[in-house]
């Protein structure tokens, strides 16, 4: 009987090793993902979105996340790249200080 039992672990190891690496790797690719697309585009963090001096609003909505900050942001064309916006905040640590309000900007 403990052969049995020995051969159906070592079966199963295979699978649990894989289960094991996927629960890891899925726990650490966000901010992986984040950091390796923040690094690969840190030119870009100083360019302008436009050309265009002319100032524009902008609002910031009491709760709003880093991400529907990033996206307002590139619609209005504020910015290049909501991804790049929202991985610099998380990175810098900025996500959670967010603050609503009304701004006013140049493009530049």
């Amino acid at each position: 009987m403990a052969r049995n039992t020995h051969q159906s672990i070592d079966r199963r190891m295979p699978a649990v090793l894989a289960l094991v690496a996927l629960l890891a790797l899925v726990a650490c690719s966000a901010d992986s993902m984040s950091s390796a697309y923040l690094q690969a585009n840190s030119a870009a963090l100083h360019q302008g979105a436009s050309a265009t001096a002319q100032p524009m609003q902008f609002i910031v909505e009491p709760g709003a996340s880093a991400r529907s900050v990033a996206a307002q942001l590139e619609a209005a064309g504020l910015i290049q790249d909501a991804r790049l916006f929202e991985a610099y905040v998380r990175a810098s640590g900025l996500a959670g200080k967010l603050q609503a309000g009304a701004y006013t900007s140049a493009r530049t």
